[in-house]
């Protein structure tokens, strides 16, 4: 009888001036993936931004990774980004008690004055504002070493949990 193998789907969204953290997800998913595939015979099922044949509403994870600095990707029709579309639709899930786990990172790091986007900042502002108060579901970095340390001890513990019978409910 061939045993089951556990999934967990992991989709990510990253602010398109986030292209050094958008690689180094990348790098950490495969690395992730690997391991965890020997570890425990996991496989991680991910998509990553900008890939605009993923609908957030339509793609089913067990993590939602959001990554974000001063602003949000171009705009798109109705949220005005579809980085804010997939923000806002994750949000949405978990705040309906859907199983997923959110995360959204967070870049605390100093701007130039001339390369501020003032609208951008500002719609920024609004979205997190009353993320903050909810605990664990944002998480804040300084560069590129501190978010990957970051990134990477999140998502062990999740796919830890999940493999250990947590809130997974998908298998192949």
């Amino acid at each position: 009888m061939k045993s089951k193998q556990k999934e967990v789907y992991i989709f990510t969204s990253c602010s398109p001036e986030l292209k050094k953290e958008q690689l180094a997800l990348w790098e950490i998913l495969e690395q992730l993936q690997t391991e965890w595939k020997q570890k425990r015979g996991i496989s991680l099922i991910y998509n990553t931004h900008p890939d605009t044949s993923h609908d957030p509403a339509v793609v089913k994870y067990d993590i939602y990774l959001g990554v974000i600095w001063t602003h949000f990707s171009p705009p798109s029709y109705p949220f005005g980004s579809g980085t804010f579309e997939d923000f806002h639709i994750a949000y949405q899930r978990y705040s309906q008690d859907n199983p997923a786990k959110v995360i959204f990172f967070l870049k605390d790091y100093p701007i130039s004055p001339s390369k501020i986007d003032g609208e951008g900042l500002y719609q920024f502002q609004k979205f997190i504002k009353p993320l903050k108060d909810k605990k664990g579901l944002c998480a804040y970095y300084y560069d590129r070493d501190e978010f990957c340390i970051a990134v990477k001890q999140y998502l062990n513990r999740q796919i830890s949990f999940i493999s250990s019978g947590g809130y997974l409910k998908r298998e192949s």
